[in-house]
């Protein structure tokens, strides 16, 4: 059943993580709209030209935040995104890490099982080894018309069977545990919800809390849908809204090209954004289309 309301332990990076079971490219564009709704930067420009400038917030930055950011502007305090640079791919490749490493200390999928089971992988391996060595040991048996051919061949049978079921059943691996499952059933809701808003009557979200929307939006891959419904409920650009969600396809594309980029020894392209002749920030969905101002 939809709902209007997101997990309240989970940011949209995560939620997306928990929904597809993998980082994506999504995810981490969700993850620097969260930090431009944070206050933490500023995504400013044009659909061809977009720039992210770090800003201080004045707030205390999350540790994760920090790290992330300093790798990506490297002491610079605006770089452009589309080029090729290589600071930005560093920070890039870092956030992938640390949400690995946030989806392996969550306690949202039983590791000790994986653990067990990944120790038991050469048991495993040995297991089936055996089981064909016996197989074809007893062939051979069979062949020569030995007694002993028929029980070594079905002895093998059995073991290589039993080695190849376990090797079936890798897909466990990643099983949620109980906590993992209530929350990957909140995200699914609001997914459902996000990408067909009416399904839940209402007011939709305004200021930071649509820029949280929206982060969500593209982090669940339903920022299409929630563009749609939100210019479908706006007769009119909303004032002071904060990006216009249609071009956070630009961004995604943007980042991805800055990142794609072998590492390279001159340490990238200084995106230097100056004044920056922006019309606004992107960070949330309140307004949509136009390909207006960001």
């Amino acid at each position: 059943m939809p709902s209007a309301t997101p997990p309240e332990e989970l940011t949209p990076a995560q939620g997306g993580l928990l929904l597809t079971e993998s980082v994506d490219k999504r995810h981490k564009v969700a993850w620097l709209l969260t930090a431009a709704a944070d206050g933490h930067l500023t995504i400013q420009g044009d659909e061809k030209h977009p720039v992210l400038r770090r800003r201080d917030s004045g707030e205390r930055m999350d540790r994760e935040v920090k790290d992330v950011l300093s790798k990506m502007f490297s002491g610079r305090s605006s770089l452009a995104l589309g080029s090729r640079d290589h600071w930005f791919r560093q920070g890039w490749d870092d956030l992938s890490g640390k949400l690995e490493n946030w989806r392996t200390a969550s306690g949202l999928w039983d590791m000790a099982a994986k653990k067990r089971v990944l120790g038991r992988g050469a048991l495993d391996v040995v297991a089936l080894l055996l089981g064909f060595a016996l197989v074809i040991t007893g062939g051979i048996l069979n062949g020569r018309r030995i007694a002993a051919g028929t029980p070594v061949l079905l002895a093998g049978a059995v073991v290589a069977g039993l080695g190849i079921a376990v090797a079936a059943r890798s897909w466990e691996l990643d099983r949620r545990t109980p906590r993992g499952t209530a929350l990957w059933l909140q995200v699914e809701a609001f997914r459902r919800y996000l990408a067909d808003p009416s399904s839940c009557p209402g007011e939709l979200p305004v200021g930071e809390r649509a820029d949280r929307y929206a982060a969500w939006a593209v982090a669940l891959g339903v920022e299409s849908a929630w563009e749609q419904a939100v210019d479908a409920a706006t007769s009119r650009p909303t004032a002071g809204r904060r990006f216009s969600l249609d071009l956070t396809d630009v961004l995604l594309v943007a980042v991805v090209l800055s990142a794609a980029s072998p590492p390279s020894s001159s340490g990238g392209s200084s995106g230097s954004s100056g004044g920056g002749s922006s019309s606004g920030d992107v960070g949330g969905g309140a307004g949509g289309g136009g390909g207006g101002s960001w």
